[in-house]
């Protein structure tokens, strides 16, 4: 599943991006994929530096706020969400958020292709600069090739916002920093836990 949204880029929004686009942002090192997973072909585990929202529940056995602009970034993120008024989310958790940023390298240009947990789950990305696209595998088993008819790529432009499910990775930027927002999440309704094949048991959850 890929969708593009429509990002309403309110005053929230870029006020947040300005904070994160300038030079007193604090960021981390890493690698952007788990340098554990297999390494396919012509793609690499590249470095990044990145800031964490919410950690990723698999490090400590629950989502944890690891920031002191996470209720900010999460706001920004459920506006945009809720602006495109989804019908498969409706209602939603965050599993994990960050803003990472990418530059320019040499050498192999493309991650490794990943997923980023090992249950269904819906990938929010909005782009705060453009370059550096991302691909998507439309079948996780065959895929894993930039020039393959079965992988989508999404080409950024500044502010651009997309919603899709399954195994990704993204290229490098050429020119300059590739700086995103992104997110896992996981609906809690029945029609949106019906899109992910999993079975809601309440008739009318309510939070």
């Amino acid at each position: 599943m890929y969708k593009v949204l429509k990002n309403p880029t309110t005053q929230q929004y870029q006020i947040f991006r300005h904070l994160i686009l300038g030079g007193e942002f604090p960021w981390v090192y890493g690698n952007s994929t788990d340098t554990d997973e297999v390494k396919k072909k012509g793609h690499a585990h590249l470095p990044y530096i990145g800031h964490s929202f919410l950690g990723r529940p698999e490090h400590v056995g629950y989502t944890n706020v690891e920031s002191p602009h996470t209720d900010r970034a999460l706001s920004i993120m459920r506006e945009i969400i809720d602006y495109n008024n989804l019908p498969f989310l409706k209602r939603y958790i965050f599993l994990r958020a960050a803003t990472n940023c990418t530059y320019p390298n040499l050498g192999i240009q493309i991650s490794q292709p990943h997923v980023d947990h090992n249950i269904p789950h819906y990938n929010f990305i909005t782009y705060l600069t453009g370059d550096g696209e991302t691909f998507i595998e439309k079948d996780s088993e065959i895929s894993c090739s930039i020039d393959d008819r079965d992988v989508i790529s999404h080409s950024p432009k500044p502010h651009d916002s997309i919603l899709f499910s399954g195994r990704h990775y993204m290229k490098l930027p050429t020119r300059d920093r590739r700086i995103i927002l992104v997110a896992t999440i996981l609906p809690i309704d029945n029609e949106g836990l019906d899109t992910l094949g999993i079975q809601g048991f309440a008739e009318d959850f309510k939070l």
